[in-house]
């Protein structure tokens, strides 16, 4: 139950930061870590871990779109899912809601 869950969630982080490498590696290092430090947890808390987990990869599908600096202005990336809907806009170290 927690291995699809920890995949969905490494899927939607690709997916949503393929191209910005740096927050792609601290985004897919924090949900290892989390993960990680979740084998201690008992069983009875695995549930609302799990739901938490599926619950990010959502977001992170639907609401978070990366653009590009074009000189003045930015624009949304052309490499993004085609899933992501109104929400979040991530333009390097600036973020933006739209």
């Amino acid at each position: 139950m927690a291995l699809p869950a920890y995949r969905h969630l490494l899927r939607s982080i690709t997916i949503a930061f393929r191209s910005d490498t740096r927050l792609l590696t601290s985004a897919l290092s924090t949900a290892r870590s989390s993960f990680e430090s979740s084998r201690s947890l008992p069983p009875t808390d695995l549930p609302a871990k799990i739901a938490h987990a599926e619950e990010v990869a959502l977001i992170l599908r639907r609401n978070v779109v990366q653009g590009v600096a074009d000189g003045e202005k930015f624009r949304k990336s052309e490499s993004k899912s085609k899933n992501a809907k109104r929400g979040l806009f991530l333009y390097g170290d600036a973020m933006r809601c739209g």
